[in-house]
């Protein structure tokens, strides 16, 4: 046998009572631990190249409808393959799993994946306390108990405490202590979870990512933003150092996710939009400014909304027969089209209800105007800056009577 002194005695070491769970069957209580807990330290234990798993055989016992769901039943066997210096160590197991669906296919998938999960926990059941070996003993004598105040296996805690400590935001720590009794296995985690790289410093981390966010959200001015940032500065850079794969779906760091809301806030606070003091009950006022989306890195196209335009247009008679009343006609094909949007306003002609109705019946604008022997945008050009000249104020995107639509 070629396992080091540091894995035997993390193999020797208590199985912590948090991570034992239970269930009711058929009248009895059942401990079991996780799956993923499991795989978790068998990767932690022999290393992530340590290892390897194996699905040699799937057996199907079931499959039949249950109201209305496909209710699909496998056994699995699984060999386990521990490598411990220059020689293999191979343990095999066996697991059940079931499952229900509406759809038959994943049924299937998740039935067997629930199989062969139970398979390589009993495989890796043969290495010891850690991967659920001490469960199998009546006394759980395997089992470390938990001190008082910490949680218990479902997730309550000690009846001796009175109540559930929670975990803090604030600093990035693991809160739950270690029995002192513990083998020196114990004390390695007890340190990687103080130094907070190991799974429970990242559940703390997430924790504190996310009390972080909703606090950055809350701020009513720059320099509480910058407060915020100024204390969070140590912690923030410890989360980028003990998770490097902290990351979202797009492969941006947790912490540069954080960075990305503080930018956001501040040009909020700049551009004067209160929306987290109105949650404080803060009366807010009605505001006609809103970001330029014009100047942003991807910009979006700018449409005006005046209704005294519109209503000087609609005053007009109709460009192709000459009837009144008229209607102001937005020329679609002026700007790109946004989802549930019209074009901006300094794009509309006068149509009468005739002409108007028989556009859109067309089903293509710029042939109907192309058949009509006209070209509409000139006009449009021309009205806008009319009414451009009616209001004081020169610069349009200013003018209290066009406002960019958002």
């Amino acid at each position: 046998m070629s396992f080091s002194d540091l894995q035997v005695r993390r193999l020797k070491a208590k199985l912590e009572a948090r991570r034992v769970k239970t269930r009711a069957r058929e009248g009895r209580e059942l401990s079991y631990v996780e799956g993923w807990y499991v795989m978790a330290e068998a990767n932690r234990i022999f290393g992530f190249d340590g290892w390897d798993r194996l699905s040699h055989s799937q057996q199907l016992l079931y499959e039949r409808p249950e109201a209305g769901l496909t209710e699909v039943a496998y056994l699995a066997r699984v060999r386990v393959i521990v490598r411990a210096g220059a020689n293999s160590v191979v343990r095999e197991g066996s697991g059940f799993g079931r499952a229900s669906n509406v759809n038959a296919g994943e049924a299937h998938e998740l039935a067997l994946k629930a199989a062969e999960t139970d398979a390589t926990k009993r495989a890796l059941a043969t290495f010891g306390n850690r991967f659920g070996l001490a469960l199998y003993d009546k006394d759980q004598a395997g089992v470390a108990k938990p001190s008082p105040g910490s949680r218990g296996s479902n997730g309550a805690g000690d009846a001796s405490a009175g109540k559930l400590v929670p975990a803090p935001a604030f600093p990035h720590r693991a809160s739950s202590p270690l029995r002192s009794d513990v083998s020196d296995a114990a004390d390695e985690s007890k340190a990687q979870a103080e130094d907070g790289t190991g799974p429970e410093g990242l559940h703390t981390a997430l924790i504190f990512l996310k009390a972080l966010r909703e606090r950055l959200r809350r701020a009513l001015s720059n320099a509480e933003l910058e407060d915020i940032m100024a204390r969070a500065s140590v912690e923030l850079e410890r989360v980028r150092d003990r998770h490097p794969d902290l990351r979202d779906r797009r492969g941006t760091h947790m912490v540069d996710v954080v960075g990305s809301i503080v930018a956001l806030k501040r040009q909020e606070l700049e551009n004067g939009i209160p929306s987290i003091s109105a949650r404080r009950g803060a009366k807010v006022p009605s505001l006609s400014i809103a970001i330029d989306k014009s100047r942003l890195a991807f910009a979006t196209v700018k449409r005006y909304r005046d209704k005294d335009h519109l209503k000087r247009v609609a005053a007009l008679p109709c460009v192709i027969c000459g009837r009144m009343p008229a209607q102001a006609h937005h020329l679609r094909f002026a700007q790109v089209r946004g989802m549930g949007l019209k074009v901006s306003d300094e794009f509309t002609v006068p149509l009468c209800a005739i002409d108007h109705d028989a556009l859109h019946r067309s089903g293509n604008e710029e042939a109907w105007w192309t058949a009509k022997q006209m070209n509409p945008l000139p006009l449009a050009h021309a009205l806008w800056a009319q009414s451009r000249e009616r209001v004081s104020t020169p610069a349009a995107s200013a003018s209290p009577d066009a406002t960019p639509a958002q």
